[in-house]
């Protein structure tokens, strides 16, 4: 009756079928990752996970067309992003008793149900003076939550986004503002860019160690062993605190014998 509506799978359902031949938590985790993710990019990488885990799970999954059962592919046309049907499933609980009544009576009483579940949301809506209902405030009051994380963007002209790279003799502008990372890079199948050639410079090379990469020391450290010196004798003397060389007594000593006749 309606060929170009939407049909989506319901991913518990899948899940279940899925059980049947693999039943594992690594498994269950990437499933309804692929499910929720909200993203191509995000899609793709759950199913390279479950493709390195097993190669006959991805291929019963891939089978499936991701506009059924996925967040990422679902169509914009449609506000709603449920990729499972516990609606229907608490609905059809509820009709059960009615469906073996005729078609008037089991229309009129799921008439009858439905007006009395919205009084009743209506009685509990009374006191209630927020712009949203309490589901919807209180989600939005859960991403607030989240949005610490979150960068905004100007909305207006994208010529902001655009940057300019001088490639001598000319110049060429890159688009980056569509492009929310660098894990959303289109991945084409071209030969890969490769690091410049390392040219061996024309002078003799250092001798010295590159002290760049050691690790700083930490004082702080139990294990560290710490430098003990013992206490330091004069061998002239005899007395601690100082050496031979500045042995102040023996200097003077020795100005002495020099300024004797």
């Amino acid at each position: 009756m309606y060929p170009n509506a939407n049909h989506r799978f319901c991913a518990m359902h899948i899940w279940q079928n899925f059980c049947k031949k693999w039943s594992d938590l690594q498994l269950k985790k990437c499933i309804w990752s692929c499910a929720k993710a909200t993203t191509t990019h995000d899609f793709n990488a759950a199913m390279d996970r479950l493709k390195k885990i097993n190669v006959g799970a991805w291929k019963y999954l891939d089978k499936i067309s991701p506009k059924q059962w996925s967040r990422a592919h679902f169509s914009e046309y449609l506000k709603m992003d449920n990729y499972t049907n516990n609606n229907c499933e608490v609905f059809n609980a509820k009709v059960r008793k009615m469906r073996g009544k005729p078609i008037i009576t089991m229309l009129e009483e799921v008439r009858c149900y439905v007006m009395q579940i919205m009084a009743r949301n209506k009685k509990a809506l009374v006191g209630y003076s927020g712009r949203l209902a309490p589901t919807q405030q209180s989600r939005l009051e859960r991403e607030k939550r989240e949005s610490n994380k979150w960068r905004p963007l100007p909305i207006g002209d994208d010529a902001g986004n655009v940057y300019e790279v001088q490639c001598l003799p000319m110049k060429v502008s890159v688009d980056l503002g569509k492009v929310p990372s660098q894990d959303f890079w289109e991945h084409l199948d071209t030969l890969p860019i490769l690091p410049p050639r390392y040219k061996k410079p024309i002078e003799r090379p250092s001798t010295k160690r590159d002290k760049r990469n050691d690790a700083p020391k930490d004082k702080s450290d139990p294990h560290r062993t710490k430098r003990r010196i013992g206490t330091i004798v004069c061998k002239y003397y005899l007395q601690a605190g100082h050496n031979k060389r500045s042995c102040k007594m023996r200097k003077e000593a020795m100005g002495e014998g020099s300024a004797a006749p």
